[in-house]
């Protein structure tokens, strides 16, 4: 897939904006699991992106040694529901990172069984080993997941907490879906703003599906494709009864654009939930808080600094 985003043939005076139309051969199984006859086809801005294809190879290729695929079942009162998840290998035991939206917080964990990890492979069959469901990071939107196998060597990501600006290149290394056998593909794009708020994001022309590892020009690992509308984290469930069936091609059609920096989730690589210790995260009895209008903060002589409004206080909580 590489070799076919590169080989494309662009006309940066063919376009006002210089964009190139680069088609992608999918593999036969891909074509007859979706009965798909045309390629797929992705347009983006090609003339004023600057990485060299050998140096875009290295990245793809270092990156996608650590990109994996992690499956669960959901066995609720109803039956049984089967998800599989984008997963970064993130240390040398295995431990595996994969998008909270992909698992959320009102499930018990107790629901949550036979996890397996997915590692695809150009020349053979995909290899499944069994996991274990180490928690979720409710302050960082991640979830973690280790095999329960030892003695394997894995190939972790390793993230830096590294600044970026507007107008910087960066890449991004992908998985697609299970009907196109968990391929990883490469996307380029610009940093097109740093976005403020309760979660640091930065928006950016081009990148990858959610959970997608994010890199600079120098090939370093800076960040995460967080959740955004409309796209799922999902490679794959069979909750289709629940209108939940997936676009395949969604993350290419309409690639996200957003992503949280290194420095907002560095703490979670440090210290991971595990199964034997969850995360607690504190309460102190205090829903709604919310940011301050204009005219509050001139009343009270808040301008210009970080100041918030509490909704309600739960009686007995601590804040009471």
């Amino acid at each position: 897939m590489m070799n076919n985003l590169r080989n494309a043939n662009c006309h940066p005076e063919g376009t006002p904006e210089g964009s190139c139309t680069v088609i992608l051969k999918p593999r036969r199984s891909f074509v007859s699991t979706l009965r798909m006859t045309l390629a797929l086809t992705l347009v983006f801005t090609c003339s004023a992106l600057a990485i060299p294809p050998k140096q875009a190879k290295e990245i793809h290729d270092r990156a996608a040694e650590s990109l994996v695929a992690v499956q669960y079942t959901w066995a609720y009162e109803f039956g049984r529901v089967d998800f599989v998840l984008p997963g970064v290998v993130v240390r040398d035991d295995g431990l595996i990172a994969v998008p909270l939206q992909g698992i959320g917080t009102a499930v018990p964990d107790t629901q949550l069984v036979d996890f397996k990890i997915i590692i695809p492979h150009k020349d053979k069959d995909q290899e499944e080993l069994d996991a274990v469901f180490q928690g979720r990071d409710e302050r960082t939107q991640l979830a973690f997941v280790k095999p329960k196998e030892t003695g394997r060597t894995w190939k972790p990501m390793t993230f830096a907490e590294t600044p970026v600006e507007v107008g910087d290149e960066v890449v991004s290394i992908a998985m697609l879906t299970k009907d196109a056998g968990y391929s990883t593909y490469f996307i380029e794009g610009r940093i097109a703003a740093k976005l403020r708020g309760e979660q640091p994001t930065i928006l950016a022309s081009a990148l990858g599906a959610i959970g997608a590892p994010v890199f600079n020009a120098e090939g370093k690992a800076i960040g995460l494709v967080c959740p955004q509308v409309p796209q799922q984290p999902f490679l794959y469930t069979s909750n289709e009864r629940r209108n939940q069936a997936i676009n395949t091609l969604a993350s290419i059609q309409l690639p996200p654009t957003l992503f949280v920096p290194t420095s907002d989730f560095s703490i979670s690589l440090k210290e991971p939930p595990t199964a034997e210790k969850p995360l607690k995260m504190p309460w102190i009895g205090t829903p709604g808080l919310t940011g301050l209008e204009k005219d509050v903060a001139e009343a009270f002589g808040l301008e210009n600094q970080p100041a918030i409004e509490i909704g309600d206080i739960i009686p007995g909580s601590p804040a009471e």
